[in-house]
């Protein structure tokens, strides 16, 4: 449906949606009802009768399984991530790589950093990424979860505080577990006292 009416549009219909809907009991032919005249205010009669008929609603709702449809995700990103992240590993390095890492969204910098995560760095490359891109601090939990895995299968023990700090205070055992368990790798000790000091 986002891409039959573009993204901006998709997030005001899904907007109007809420607005019309919020604290009350619907089904999906309510959506529907919505969708259909929502589609009608944003486009003339002849494209919004071309984007309505693309949507078998019977089908997604109705039958069994996925519906088959072929998405255009934009990949101009995700080859920017996977390129950056081998050109950083062959360290061959230079002074905008920060710059494009900070412009990116955080699936585009998750889809870099699981790449780094598949081979083991260089401590030039670890203290590049450590210093230039800032990793340590500042990023959400995706980041910072990802990140402190890479540091510590490396084996680089600066990060343990920064593992310390983000063990005592995020509660989702999604970014927790795979942290904990590589501090354990490295630190036992200091697992078990972060462990029994948050538990």
């Amino acid at each position: 449906m986002e891409q039959l009416v573009g993204e901006v549009n998709f997030q005001k219909i899904l907007q109007n949606y809420i607005k019309k809907f919020r604290l009350t009991s619907i089904t999906y032919t309510d959506f529907k009802q919505l969708f259909e005249s929502e589609v009608k205010l944003l486009f003339d009669q002849e494209n919004s009768e071309k984007i309505l008929s693309k949507i078998d609603w019977e089908k997604w709702i109705k039958h069994a399984g996925i519906p088959s449809e072929t998405f255009d995700f934009e990949n101009k990103l995700i080859d920017q991530a996977l390129s950056l992240s081998q050109r950083i590993q062959e360290e061959k390095f230079e002074d905008s790589d920060f710059e494009i890492f900070k412009s990116w969204t955080t699936n585009v910098k998750l889809v870099f950093l699981q790449d780094l995560e598949k081979n083991p760095l260089t401590q030039k490359v670890y203290e590049r990424l450590r210093d230039s891109f800032h990793l340590h601090t500042g990023y959400n939990s995706e980041i910072s979860s990802i990140w402190y895995q890479i540091a510590m299968k490396n084996g680089n023990s600066d990060v343990i505080p920064y593992v310390k700090s983000f063990l005592s205070s995020i509660g989702r055992m999604k970014y927790l577990r795979p942290v904990f368990r590589g501090l354990n790798v490295i630190r036992r000790e200091e697992a078990l006292k972060v462990f029994e000091e948050y538990r």
